[in-house]
Formats: structure tokens, C-alpha cells, sequence
């Protein structure tokens, strides 16, 4: 074979080869730019209609980019380095040109051949091989290779999308601008919309929320634009999205509420037009308190020693004047510790900078009440539950002084002893107790002033003191017509607060003991007049007594209204009992002036007559008749018969007979006393006048002699 005859079928398919190439160069092509479009075309729409965040942006792009990075490797660059051979050529003919039946494979590999003889073939076989080859390639139409449809509508596919694109271009510009920014430079330029919606509180889609708050999600709708009837929120909780409608607040503001917020949120507010991108929301956790401490100081004079107090204690009592320090780490870098009571700020420490916190209250600061403690980082978060506790802040009450003095009226004389009781407690400890006395002159003007230090203690845990005195007014200058006012003090060691204690306050008018003998005497006629209304009033329940068994003695029975007539009688039996520990009592306060002021003497031995003659007897009324007469009025009953109750009623009678008895016995004798009292007083103020009459006689027969002398 000659070298022409190769060169000559080598040329013939390497135009075929060119063909081919540049046929799959201008199918590819078409078919990338048909891939571009139709990605620019479906991102256009996608952001168009849902506006995509940024996010989602990001993610069309990177996957747009590859996937026409993908298309244009796959169907410009890869087929640009496959090698077509001269034989895949050939094959390819002769596949798609049935006739030449292998005669173009056949002229190809002949033509190739240096010494065909060699191979057992003739030189004539091989010339006419390589002719119809020759003529076969020469012959052949690229056409018939590839699939003409194919190619056209690639072209018109390339066509229509440089067309589209264009088109876009030159009727939107603006909208293709704003396409490019969103989705090729990712900005936040927004589509133009009739609704308009700005959601309050958001930067760079996030907004930043305090844990276990409320999320309070506020949209305005521009009232330039369209204001949509409602606003739908689309919210991703984990994955899971629910659906939400916002309320309207006004005329172009929507709200919703999601409380106490524990996880990241996602959100999307749709109305109308407009649609947000996807809010994220992030939480920020709060400071707490990890070791909280409560450090309690007492105040010195109590003698309490400092502590720690349990914290998670219900009510913490602290004592007024104590110191109080509140400390802790907590989680964050602290920037403001605040410290309320009961609602109001009672101390603030800024510029912290530090997880360990330290608080201190003093003594004017303690409040009774709830305290809350706040913590502030330094992002401005405060802690979500407020640390709170409570105190009582106790009072260092003053000593409390039960002083005590037997009643005696309001009259004493100047000779009085009076028996004093006193016992002083406090909370923490005794320091003095003092006898106060004060003598007031009929203006009221002080006229003397006596203080009796009884007591001094340095003992702190000292809290209680008792004892009985005998304080003799003899002992002190005092004079007839004064007030006399006793009082006793009592200090503890508070003495900053000057907590002193103040016995009730005791006041006397000093008199004369004539004076307080006949006030006695006055007392006990009023007295006697009691008593005589007392034996009154029995004689008329004995009255009611006897009328009643008269009225049983012709009836011969009892009923339901003669029972409630003896429990009447009954009831007023009970009374005159009280009324005779009244008239008792008084009389013992005569019995304990008599005694306190000295006035028994051996003329008028009036304790013993008043002991004797009227208390006991009384007391006998009081504690063995009266009580005789209602157990006996107790026992008669409606079930009882006839003459069991009768017998009842005849003791009853006896006892009330006795008792009138014991009144007109006392009577008589208050009534002897009395002329006694009055012989005795007149016989003293005939004593009194005749010793008068004697000194003056003295006298003038001692200036008699003196003038005698003077002569």
C-alpha cells in the first residue's frame, strides 16, 4: 500500500473527526446555558415567591454552582479530551451505513499494511479495498452520525434560554439586580412587596433572650404599603414546625407570646406578600447563685455568738442592731448585685467584674419582710428566680417589770412599811433596776426625788431577777399633803437604744394616821351599807323560797314551771355569793392598810374585829351555806317524787334562815364598833384638848415667872 493512499483516508477522517467535535461542542454548549437558565429561572422563582433566607441562599448556591459545574465538566470539558480514533470513526460509519459491510474497516487496516502478500492477501483484493474505502469516507455525510433532532433542538434549547435571559434582562433589570444581590452576593436586599412587615427586636435574624423569659414577638406592618388582616408565624421547635396565628394589637401592629422560652427557637412571620427569613432565636443563660452563705453578727450586749444561718430557712429572726452579710459565687462575671425589701431597693453594688459577691447590711438596713437577691452579669441578664428569704427583726424589748404592791387604797401615812414584790426579766440580760419616788407638792410640783439603786449586774447572761423588800417611809423626808408616786426601772446592757423597763406607776396622798383611821372607818360604814342590801336581798330569795313550798303543800306535786322558779332562785343564790367575796376583798384591803400604816393598837384592836366578826363570817356564807343551798336546789328534779323534793326544799329553807342570821350577827356587830369607835375617838380628842389646855397652862405660869424675874 502507498503512503498516499493512508494519507488520503487519514485526512478524510480527520475532518470527520473535526465534525464531530465541533458538533458536540455546540451541543454541549446549548445544553449548559439551557442548565443555566433553568437554574437562574428556579432560583428566581423560589426566592421570588418564598424569600429565601440566607441560609436557604447560601445552600441554592453552593448547590447551583456545583451542579453547573457538574454539566459543564461533564458535557464540555470531558468530551473535548476523549480521543476518537480513526477505527471507532470507521465503525462508526459503517454502523450507520449497513451497505459497506465492513469494506470501510477492511480498505482502513489494508491500508495500513506495508506487505499485504505476506498475509496471504493479492494486491488486486487489496487495491480495491482501499478504494471503496476511499470512496466511502469521501462519500460519507457527518449527518448520518449523529441525531440531527437531537442537535436542533439543543441549539433552540441554548437559544431560547440566551433569549429568556436576555428578555429578563432587558425588560427587569431592577429585579434581576436584585436577584444577583440576594442569591449570587448573598445580601439582605429585599424583593419589592406591597406588604411590608418589620419585626421588632431582631438584628442579622436573631434575636437574643434571656432563658426561661417570654418571647415576645412584635410585628408592624409599614403602613405605606398593604396591612394584611392576619399574620401567620411559622415556628421550628426542634425540628418540629407548628403553625400560629399573631394577634392584632392595633391597626398595623401583631403580637405573640411564647412563655418562659427553655430552648432555641426558629420563627417566620408571613402577611400578605411579605414573608421574614427564618428568625433564630438565642438564648442566654442566667447567672446562679452556686454557693450562697447568710452570715448572721448579734449585736455585742446580747452576748450571741456570730453564725451561719441555714440558708433555705423559712423566717430568719435577727435581733435589731445586728449585722447581716449576704455572699456567694455564682456562674457568670457579676456586673450589679441588687438587694430588695419587700420590693424596694435597699442596697446596689455595680462594677463587680467578678463571680464572688459579697453584701452587707447594717443595722439600718434590717427590715422586717421578704428580700430579694439580684444578680446582674455582664450581658445585663439577671438571675431567673430571685434568691428570696425572710427575716423578723426583733425588737430588744425593754425589761419587763412585774412589780407588785399590796392594795391598800389611795391614802398612806408616814409610818407605813409597804411590802414590795418585784421580779425584772429581759431578753438578754439585766444591768440595774432602781427604786424611783417622787413627792409632788399640791401644785404637782416636785418636791423631792428619791432613787434607790436596788440592783447592779455585770453578769450578761443574767436575765431575771426576784425579791421582796419592806420599804419604810419613815427612812425618807416626806410631808402630810404630798402625792406620793413609786415606780421601779429596769436597764438592760442595750445601751445604745436606751432600752429601759417602766414598773406600773403606784401614787398615794400622805395624810395623817387620825386622817387614815377615820378614812378606814367611812370605808367600812359604805361597807356596812353593802351588807346591809346583801341580807336584804337573801331575806327576799328566803321569801321566794317559803312562797314556793306553800304553793307545793297545797298542790301536792311538782311540774316543769315550779322547777324553773327553783333554778331562778338558784341563779340569785349564786349572785349573793360573789357579792360577798366582793364586800371580803374590801375589807381585806382595810385589813392590809391597817397593818402596812401601824394603826393597831391596844384601844382599837380593829384587825382582829374585822377578821373575826366580818370576813369570817362572810366567808362562812360564801363557802359552806350558799354552796349547802344550790346542791341541794340541784337535787330536786321533775323525776324525783313529791316529798324527796319537799325535804330538799326544807334544808334550802334552813341554810337561807342561817345566813340572815350571819348578816344581822355582823351587822350588830358593825353596829357596836361604831359607837365604840365613836366613844373611843371622842374620849381621844377630850385626852387631845386637855393636854392642849395643859401646855397652855404651862405656859402661862412659866411667863408668869419669867416676867416676875424680869421685874
Amino acid at each position: 500500500m502507498s503512503n498516499l493512499d493512508i494519507s488520503i483516508i487519514k485526512k478524510s477522517l480527520m475532518k470527520i473527526r473535526a465534525s464531530i467535535r465541533s458538533w458536540n461542542l455546540i451541543t454541549s454548549i446549548s445544553y449548559f446555558i439551557v442548565a443555566v437558565s433553568v437554574v437562574i429561572f428556579i432560583s428566581l422563582f423560589v426566592d421570588r415567591v418564598f424569600r429565601m433566607d440566607y441560609g436557604q441562599r447560601l445552600f441554592f448556591l453552593i448547590s447551583g454552582a456545583i451542579f453547573l459545574m457538574f454539566i459543564f465538566f461533564k458535557k464540555v470539558i470531558l468530551p473535548m479530551y476523549i480521543k476518537i480514533t480513526d477505527e471507532q470513526i470507521c465503525q462508526a460509519i459503517e454502523k450507520r451505513t449497513p451497505e459497506l459491510s465492513n469494506k470501510l474497516v477492511s480498505g482502513y487496516q489494508f491500508a495500513l499494511m506495508n506487505n499485504p502478500e505476506v498475509y496471504g492477501y493479492s494486491n488486486q483484493l487489496v487495491n480495491e479495498s482501499i478504494n471503496e474505502a476511499i470512496s466511502a469516507v469521501n462519500r460519507f455525510e457527518i449527518k448520518k452520525i449523529f441525531d440531527s433532532k437531537l442537535y436542533y433542538k439543543m441549539l433552540m434549547g441554548g437559544f431560547a434560554g440566551i433569549s429568556l435571559i436576555s428578555l429578563f434582562l432587558f425588560y427587569f433589570p431592577k429585579e434581576f439586580k436584585i436577584w444577583t444581590s440576594r442569591n449570587i452576593y448573598l445580601s439582605e436586599v429585599q424583593w419589592p412587596r406591597q406588604t411590608i412587615l418589620k419585626i421588632h427586636g431582631v438584628k442579622n435574624n436573631s434575636m437574643e433572650l434571656p432563658m426561661h423569659d417570654d418571647l415576645n414577638i412584635s410585628v408592624e406592618a409599614n403602613t405605606n404599603g398593604v396591612i394584611p388582616d392576619l399574620i401567620e408565624l411559622k415556628l421550628n421547635r426542634n425540628g418540629l414546625i407548628t403553625y400560629h396565628q399573631l394577634y392584632k394589637a392595633n391597626n398595623n401592629e401583631y403580637r405573640y407570646q411564647i412563655s418562659h422560652l427553655k430552648d432555641n427557637v426558629k420563627f417566620q412571620v408571613k402577611g400578605g406578600d411579605d414573608v421574614s427569613n427564618w428568625i433564630d432565636v438565642k438564648l442566654i443563660e442566667r447567672p446562679v447563685i452556686e454557693d450562697l452563705k447568710l452570715f448572721y453578727v448579734p449585736p455585742e450586749y446580747t452576748g450571741i455568738k456570730n453564725k451561719n444561718l441555714v440558708v433555705g430557712q423559712s423566717l430568719y429572726q435577727i435581733i435589731a442592731g445586728s449585722e447581716f452579710f449576704i455572699s456567694g459565687n455564682c456562674s457568670k462575671n457579676l456586673s450589679v448585685v441588687e438587694l430588695h425589701a419587700n420590693g424596694s431597693l435597699v442596697k446596689k453594688i455595680e462594677k463587680i467584674n467578678s463571680k464572688k459577691f459579697l453584701v452587707d447590711l447594717n443595722k439600718d438596713d434590717l427590715k422586717t419582710g421578704v428580700y430579694e437577691i439580684k444578680l446582674i452579669d455582664q450581658s445585663g441578664t439577671s438571675n431567673y428566680k430571685a434568691i428570696l428569704f425572710n427575716t423578723e427583726v426583733l425588737k430588744d424589748n425593754p425589761p419587763v417589770i412585774d412589780f407588785k404592791i399590796p392594795v391598800i387604797g389611795n391614802s398612806i401615812t408616814k409610818q407605813a412599811r409597804i411590802p414590795i414584790k418585784w421580779t425584772v426579766t429581759d431578753d438578754f440580760g439585766i444591768k440595774e433596776i432602781g427604786l424611783s419616788m417622787r413627792m409632788l407638792n399640791q401644785k404637782e410640783e416636785e418636791a423631792n426625788l428619791y432613787i434607790d439603786e436596788i440592783l447592779k449586774n455585770e453578769d450578761k447572761s443574767k436575765k431575771s431577777f426576784s425579791n421582796k423588800e419592806l420599804l419604810k417611809l419613815g427612812d425618807y423626808k416626806m410631808d402630810i399633803g404630798h402625792q406620793l408616786i413609786i415606780t421601779m426601772t429596769g436597764n438592760d446592757f442595750n445601751i445604745l437604744n436606751n432600752s429601759q423597763g417602766k414598773s406600773p406607776i403606784f401614787k398615794y396622798q400622805l395624810i395623817s394616821v387620825e386622817a387614815l383611821r377615820k378614812e378606814l372607818f367611812e370605808r367600812e360604814q359604805e361597807l356596812r351599807a353593802d351588807i346591809v342590801r346583801q341580807k336584804k336581798e337573801e331575806e327576799s330569795i328566803y321569801i321566794e323560797t317559803v312562797r314556793l313550798m306553800e304553793t307545793l303543800n297545797t298542790r301536792k306535786s311538782f311540774n316543769i314551771k315550779d322547777i324553773a322558779q327553783i333554778r331562778k332562785i338558784e341563779k340569785k343564790q349564786k349572785l349573793m355569793g360573789n357579792k360577798n367575796l366582793f364586800v371580803v376583798k374590801m375589807f381585806n384591803q382595810i385589813l392590809t392598810a391597817t397593818k402596812i400604816n401601824l394603826l393597831d393598837d391596844d384601844e382599837l384592836d380593829n384587825s382582829n374585829r374585822i377578821k373575826n366578826k366580818i370576813t369570817k363570817p362572810l366567808l362562812n356564807i360564801t363557802e359552806n351555806l350558799i354552796p349547802a343551798v344550790i346542791l341541794k336546789f340541784k337535787f330536786v328534779s321533775i323525776k324525783n317524787d313529791y316529798e324527796t323534793n319537799l325535804n330538799k326544799l326544807l334544808v334550802v329553807k334552813r341554810n337561807q334562815d342561817k345566813i340572815i342570821k350571819v348578816y344581822e350577827s355582823i351587822l350588830k356587830n358593825m353596829s357596836k364598833w361604831e359607837g365604840y369607835y365613836e366613844t373611843v375617838s371622842l374620849l381621844k380628842e377630850i385626852i387631845k384638848e386637855q393636854k392642849k389646855l395643859q401646855e397652855l397652862t404651862e405656859k402661862s405660869r412659866k411667863d408668869n415667872i419669867k416676867g416676875v424675874f424680869d421685874e
